[in-house]
């Protein structure tokens, strides 16, 4: 995060020389041969002390017209993640040492802010000033001299820049808690605790930290949970990288590797407690400059295909999964190799690792949104495919119940018309009576066979209706031909004359009532058919007296197989009334029980043509 106006910075020449002993005072030093170099330095991890040489001119022509007044410029120092940084100025006359860093609390006399930096005097003329830098971590420094009353303008870009990174890591972690308390996925909760370290990288490394919690905290403790965390976000996102690619069926060696992390964190904190800190540090350094490769090659090795119920392979494409890794696999290159100082970055580089953090937590979350929508998808036809296998299963469930009671139904019937038969042909006395006994029982097994043909015939899918004009009279007339003895019993009042439906379910159905009437009803007793036309189409009122069946059960009357107590006494099959009310309402109408206080009834109603 740059200045936003380089020309306002006073120094005008910086040079580093190191000290690989580390015991050279400020005269000693500054005898020896400095190397130039621009903008960020960068000389990676390790013991020696870095001496940096600055060249300050308070009348450079490029600075703003603003330092005509300053009598003090502010040398600003990052980052901040540095242990310990000492100034050496020809101009301080305090007569103490200056020092800053993460190893000391924010001085009386110092700026306070995000960033580290002194203020120090403008002067006349150009002059050396020497600061001294040692660090467990990434030895790199970028210092600005600028004018103390430009102070507020030049800070506020840094200051807008780390409050968005750290407002972009709450809102993955707010997502992350809404996506978690949906599904409870475990690695959603895994990306949760990678957004949270990445969080408190953040805060660390901007110096937010140290600026809020320096008046209550040690800066040891400061130091240590900046390492921490640095430390912490590694392994949490090894930990995520080794979830989230479980389900694609990796290498062996890939995840052998990304466990090796959690092994590593345990050692490293070991070694910050042992106070061997910069040990700890070039270790985790170590492992991010393999770790990109390996991932790379990891995810191309990957066989795909889903374990343990995880999505398939085609949910997340191998193109974007090559493209996502190829990403994140550049950005921790970059850090990497810029924070060992394999090469010099420039002052953007500096913040890479946050860079890093904020880019990967971006595609992440674009990642597993995509994912989440894939996996919605998933459950949703599985859950469709799960309800259709119950619907089959309970189809097939009451199919087998039908069966069964159709096969009892047959099994009962027909014992008892083969027992009518057996007895009449084995009884030598009354021949002629005994083979009219056989024979109606023999009527009686065909009328049961015909009904069970019926009920399968009208549940036929391909069952077509064929409509015609149907003469009631003549309809009737064909009926009492069929059924012995309803002519003397069956009064018939009629006003309408014909009707356009279906003329062979409607004999059934009319059939079916004369028929349970003619049986049920006492001998000799009346059936009234009456016959009129009603709310566009026809209504059949059908009632006779209850015989030895009794009154029906209203509840039940229309169910299949249903049959009244008292009517066990004569064949039947009880699907007589239950494919009627079925076949009524195929032609569009309704059939009804409607009993009065001493008459069973039925009402038929049906459309003058089916709707």
């Amino acid at each position: 995060f740059p200045s936003h106006d380089r020309a306002a910075d006073h120094i005008v020449a910086r040079a580093f020389y190191e000290d690989t002993q580390g015991l050279m005072t400020l005269a000693e030093a500054s005898q020896q041969s400095f190397v130039p170099f621009n903008g960020l330095l960068s000389r990676g991890i390790g013991r020696s002390i870095v001496w940096i040489r600055l060249t300050i001119d308070p009348n450079h022509t490029g600075a703003s017209t603003h330092t005509i007044q300053d009598e003090q410029l502010l040398l600003r120092l990052r980052p901040v993640y540095l242990d310990s940084i000492e100034l050496f100025d020809p101009l301080d006359s305090s007569g103490r040492r200056r020092l800053t860093g993460d190893h000391y609390p924010i001085a009386a006399d110092e700026v306070k802010s995000l960033l580290l930096g002194f203020l120090i005097p403008k002067g006349g003329q150009p002059r050396d000033v020497y600061l001294r830098i040692q660090s467990t971590s990434s030895r790199m420094l970028y210092a600005e001299a600028i004018p103390w009353s430009e102070y507020s303008d030049h800070g506020r870009p840094y200051q807008i820049a780390t409050g968005l990174y750290l407002g972009f890591n709450l809102m993955f972690i707010v997502w992350a808690l809404v996506m978690w308390a949906i599904g409870r996925e475990r690695l959603i909760l895994i990306y949760l605790v990678a957004q949270v370290a990445a969080l408190l990288v953040g805060v660390t490394l901007t110096g937010y930290l140290r600026f809020f919690g320096g008046d209550w905290l040690p800066p040891l403790i400061i130091d240590r949970m900046t390492s921490v965390t640095v430390l912490l976000a590694v392994v949490s996102a090894c930990w995520f990288y080794l979830t989230l690619l479980r389900e694609f069926s990796p290498p062996r060696w890939g995840v052998w590797f990304l466990q090796s992390s959690f092994w590593l964190f345990g050692l490293e904190l070991l070694l910050l407690l042992l106070d061997l800190t910069r040990i700890a540090i070039l270790l985790n350094w170590m492992y991010l400059s393999v770790f990109p490769v390996l991932l790379l090659l990891m995810v191309a090795c990957s066989r795909g295909g889903a374990t343990d119920g995880c999505i398939d392979w085609p949910g997340i494409p191998r193109a974007v999964l090559l493209g996502y890794f190829s990403m994140l696999s550049g950005f921790y290159l970059i850090n990497t190799l810029g924070g060992l100082g394999v090469f010099q970055i420039s002052l953007i580089s500096m913040y890479f690792g946050m860079i890093n953090c904020f880019l990967s937590g971006i595609l992440t979350l674009m990642l597993l949104q995509y994912r989440f929508v894939v996996n919605e998808k998933n459950n949703a036809q599985l859950v469709t495919q799960l309800r259709l296998s119950e619907q089959q299963i309970e189809q097939q469930r009451l199919h087998r119940e039908d069966q069964e009671s159709l096969l009892a139904m047959l099994a009962h019937e027909m014992k008892t018309s083969l027992s009518i038969i057996t007895l009449a042909l084995q009884t030598q006395n009354d021949r002629e009576n005994n083979l009219k006994l056989a024979g109606a029982a023999v009527i009686d097994m065909r009328d049961i066979i015909d009904q069970c043909l019926e009920v399968d015939r009208f549940n036929d899918a391909n069952l077509q209706l064929g409509l015609e004009a149907v003469k009631l009279a003549s309809l009737l007339q064909d009926l009492q031909s069929k059924i012995p003895g309803l002519s003397s019993r069956l009064q018939i009042q009629m006003e309408l004359g014909q009707l356009e439906t279906d003329a062979r379910l409607l004999s059934v159905i009319v059939l079916n009532l004369l028929n349970n009437a003619m049986r049920y009803s006492p001998p000799d007793t009346v059936i009234t058919v009456k016959i009129t036309a009603r709310e566009g189409g026809m209504e059949l009122r059908q009632e006779n007296l209850p015989g030895i069946a009794g009154w029906p059960d209203p509840e039940r009357l229309f169910q299949k197989y249903y049959r009244a107590p008292g009517a066990y006494r004569l064949s039947g099959t009880g699907l007589g009334l239950y494919l009627s009310r079925q076949m009524a309402q195929r032609l569009g109408g309704e059939l009804r029980y409607v009993p009065s206080a001493t008459h069973i009834g039925f009402v038929l109603w049906l459309p003058s043509k089916k709707r």
